[in-house]
């Protein structure tokens, strides 16, 4: 998806008893349009509960998915414009991004 904006996104808690090395390939890709968020997974991170939430009106959308499946899309078309913050928790840890429509 080149053309839309891309979603910095982050690892903002390691689970440090794991002990597995990163590796240097960004592990989530995300990028947006105005109604879609467009994940993809580059490695098998286990189960993802992603949430996304309109800063400016605390609306959010909330879905979990398997990270083995790569490639995930989340409608965001509910939450209107503003600010946005993403989270994704897995089992290897916390993954945060921000943008704005």
């Amino acid at each position: 998806i080149p053309n839309n904006p891309e979603i910095p996104i982050r690892l903002l808690e390691e689970d440090r008893e794991n002990g597995r090395p990163r590796t240097l390939i960004q592990d989530i890709e995300a990028y947006h349009t105005n109604t879609m968020v467009y994940l993809t997974f580059n490695e098998n991170l286990g189960q993802a509960n992603i949430v996304i939430t309109n800063a400016n009106t605390g609306a959010q959308v909330e879905t979990s998915v398997p990270t083995n499946c790569s490639n995930v899309q989340v409608d965001i078309s509910s939450l209107g414009q503003g600010d946005f913050e993403i989270v994704i928790s897995t089992a290897e840890g916390i993954y945060t991004g921000a943008f704005c429509l």
